[in-house]
């Protein structure tokens, strides 16, 4: 039997914006191409879209005969995301035969969604396309049309640091690769007609090409809870406010018994939060948490590796749940029925399936899931839209009523949201940056600001055209297994928004009281520590590490200090930790001071707003200063004692600065040429023992 010719999408994403653009590729392929001769039974569609560990197994890449579309982020140090972990791996496997895994004739691109302000930018992506080329494959030749002779053929990396951010590439990049795909692939496929040839950025963003772009789900209204009905919402205001909230939980409170076990993912379970202490003074502008968790009905606590994560997964707070109908005039009692496309309802045609995590996608599909309980745990009502929500919300004025009012106010909302979703200029994507990136504007603040095109959407449409679900947040376990303990900063800042801005997840973990039960699990992400070679030494003292940490950069080698004292009693490391103030921020230092009373741990601190007047940041006193300041220190755990070095914080400029202070410490400490000491860096990088875990 001969291969279906099939274009395969996939992706690896942290955040959900690669999926995001995955899913929006696959989408616009199903109305520019179609195969030559499709048979209404034919086994497969034209698109084949997954994230990177659900192609299984790898040697099926060697037998596809279309196009392989590869759209990836990267994270952590230069990492692949979750969930392309298990997929990286076989592919780096180096026992793949060089130019013999794949044949020739197996064409590829990549696009890397990243920001070149950060040092490893793009780097999954552009590790991707030369493993690929190593292996046999050969890239489609899509160009970027930029001059830059260095540009790999194939290869497009998106930078959110462009002047027009991550459109600057792919204006140039998404209609080169479908022209591509029209001339290389002539003999299988052919253009719909749907849009202008050759196709242009333009045209794939017209509002017209979107609004007849396949919807993800298909949807329809069921009957409501009996007794649901409140009527307690006339227009965009409230008749009860106490009553609608009580409504709205008793609502999802119902649902949540129906999916009876967390419904995204499937593998979260319940934890029950066992205390829940905030750290900081009250008076204090950053609010930490120190947060317990126990899992549910007293099962056995499970066993976990230091630099282990728990994934959260939040839901949205109740004052967004209650803006979010106050704005939209919804019921929240209104139940939707939700099913995936597939061939079998749609015979003949090119789908796109996307599918519902965990239980959600049986009970959406039979006894429907309340708006309510869609408006807590899986619209991401409070997060920043972007230029593609846009573009979707000026396609919903399809649903425009016939004879609707205020058609001057109608147009005007039509036109503003067309220029929000087609920014590609500079002076409009310095407008879309004034008006949604400079605030913070969230999504329940944009459709406000649109109520015109917010009334116009069908209650079941709703699930069709915000973002959802609600991505899990991973927070680093603080302790050693089996005991389950957070450190959380909670996110709170002001912008020129009437309310503050907040951490969804971290605000959700705040305000939960003892005995909440949290949908979570515990994982170990591609991204984090390897402590192994010195948790598994077979000497009585293993060898020491430098340990560098701000803030709750802690919570991970606060892990691996516990988990390793109780197999290895005498082991000595040195901590850096930096904070602003020794009063306010200093976590856990009657825990340091204990371990260093019994010369097991070397404290080094860097309180940056001590110390006198402070205004600028060249007078404060940061972890790379102190490890200037402590040359012999630092390089008789490095160099002397073969010790190894973790780093935790924020990834903005701190890994760069401790980075260089450690090469300056080869050359004052261990008497290093500049060459010898960037060499010796390198060298512990490569061998696993210097390692970073950074967060945006």
């Amino acid at each position: 039997m001969n291969p279906v010719f099939r274009i395969v999408i996939i992706y690896g994403s942290q955040t959900g914006n690669a999926r995001g653009i995955a899913e929006k590729l696959a989408l616009q392929c199903c109305k520019i191409l179609r195969l030559r001769n499709f048979p209404a039974d034919s086994p497969t569609s034209l698109i084949h879209l997954c994230d990177a560990n659900s192609y299984t197994p790898l040697k099926q890449l060697a037998k596809e005969t279309g196009p392989v579309i590869f759209v990836c982020s990267t994270t952590g140090f230069g990492d692949p995301p979750d969930n392309m972990a298990s997929f990286w791996r076989k592919l780096m496997n180096v026992r793949l035969p060089e130019g013999k895994t794949f044949p020739i004739s197996l064409r590829f691109v990549a696009l890397g969604i990243g920001d070149s302000s950060y040092k490893q930018y793009n780097f999954v992506a552009k590790m991707l396309y030369r493993r690929m080329v190593h292996l046999g494959a050969s890239p489609l030749p899509v160009s970027m049309a930029l001059g830059d002779a260095d540009q790999d053929i194939g290869l497009g990396l998106a930078d959110e640091s462009a002047p027009e951010g991550i459109v600057t590439c792919l204006q140039r990049f998404v209609p080169s690769l479908w022209n591509t795909i029209l001339n290389q692939y002539s003999s299988s496929v052919q253009p719909i007609g749907s849009i202008p040839l050759p196709i242009t950025w333009e045209g794939l963003e017209s509002s017209e090409f979107i609004a007849s772009l396949q919807p993800r789900f298909m949807v329809r209204r069921v009957r409501k809870i009996e007794g649901g009905d409140l009527n307690l919402i006339n227009g965009n205001h409230y008749r009860n406010k106490e009553l609608l909230m009580d409504m709205i939980e008793t609502t999802i409170a119902r649902d949540s018994a129906l999916l009876k076990m967390p419904a995204m993912p499937s593998e979260a379970g319940w934890f029950v939060v066992k205390s829940n202490e905030r750290i900081t003074p009250s008076n204090y502008f950053q609010e930490t948490r120190f947060i317990e968790l126990e899992t549910e009905n007293g099962d056995p606590q499970p066993e976990f590796l230091p630099g282990t994560v728990l994934q959260v997964q939040p839901r949205n707070l109740t004052e967004d749940v209650l803006a979010f109908f106050k704005v939209t005039g919804l019921d929240p009692n209104v139940r939707i029925s939700v099913r995936s496309f597939t061939k079998e309802i749609h015979p003949g045609e090119h789908i796109v399936s996307f599918s519902l995590p965990g239980r959600l996608e049986h009970i959406c599909a039979n006894d429907g899931i309340s708006l309510a309980w869609l408006a807590a745990y899986y619209f991401d009502i409070s997060s920043i839209p972007t230029r593609s929500f846009f573009s979707d919300f000026a396609a919903a004025h399809k649903w425009r009523p016939t004879g609707t009012k205020d058609d001057e106010r109608v147009a005007m909302e039509y036109d503003r949201l067309k220029e929000l979703g087609q920014a590609c200029t500079p002076e409009a994507v310095d407008d879309f940056y004034d008006y949604v990136n400079r605030p913070r504007r969230n999504l329940i603040e944009v459709l406000g600001d649109f109520p015109c095109t917010t009334s116009f959407i069908p209650a079941e449409q709703w699930i069709n055209i915000l973002p959802g679900p609600l991505r899990p947040r991973p927070y680093s376990i603080a302790s050693a297994s089996p005991k389950i303990e957070l450190l959380i900063a909670v996110v709170t800042y002001r912008t020129r928004m009437l309310t503050p801005r907040r951490g969804l997840a971290s605000t959700y973990l705040a305000r939960c009281k003892i005995g909440t039960r949290i949908p979570a699990w515990i994982f170990r992400p591609s991204y984090g520590f390897d402590f192994s070679y010195h948790l598994t030494s077979s000497v009585p003292r293993p060898p020491p590490c430098v340990l560098i940490c701000t803030g709750t950069g802690v919570a991970p080698l606060r892990a691996f200090i516990q988990y390793q004292r109780k197999s290895f009693p005498r082991a000595f490391n040195v901590l850096v930790f930096g904070c602003r103030f020794s009063h306010r921020d200093f976590y856990f230092e009657k825990e340091w001071k204990s371990l260093e009373a019994d010369d097991c741990l070397q404290l080094v601190t860097a309180f940056s707003r001590e110390g006198g007047k402070i205004t600028t940041a060249k007078n404060r006193i940061y972890v790379q200063h102190k490890i200037r300041e402590n040359p012999d220190l630092v390089w008789s755990v490095l160099g002397e004692a073969q010790g190894s070095v973790f780093i935790a914080g924020n990834a903005r400029t701190m890994p760069l600065a401790v980075r260089e202070a450690i090469v300056e410490i080869a050359q004052t400490g261990g008497g290093l040429s500049a060459y010898e000491a960037e060499t010796f860096v390198n060298n512990l990088e490569s061998s696993g023992r210097y390692q970073a875990e950074v967060w945006m």
